[in-house]
């Protein structure tokens, strides 16, 4: 790995090196950076899913058929 994500620490630098081992960044710098720009363009819906996923595990969740039951009915979509 280059020297220039040396004051990663090593989990970060090893995640840095296999996505670098995948090809299209000049340096890890260049990677770094395109990874944070997407991440701050889509935080939003990155913290949501998150968010989504601790109410799934947690059994807050409504099941795919109630859901899309009740999304047919308000949106006056015909029953399958």
């Amino acid at each position: 790995m280059s020297s220039d994500a040396g004051y990663l620490p090593v989990d970060l630098q090893s995640l840095v090196q296999r996505e670098m081992s995948y090809g299209g960044y000049a340096s890890s710098n260049d990677l770094l950076r395109d990874a944070l720009h997407y991440w701050a363009e889509h935080r939003d819906t990155i913290r949501a899913l998150d968010e989504a996923s601790d109410q799934i595990a947690a059994g807050l969740g409504t099941p795919l058929a109630e859901f899309k039951e009740e999304f047919r009915k308000r949106n006056g979509i015909p029953s399958e």
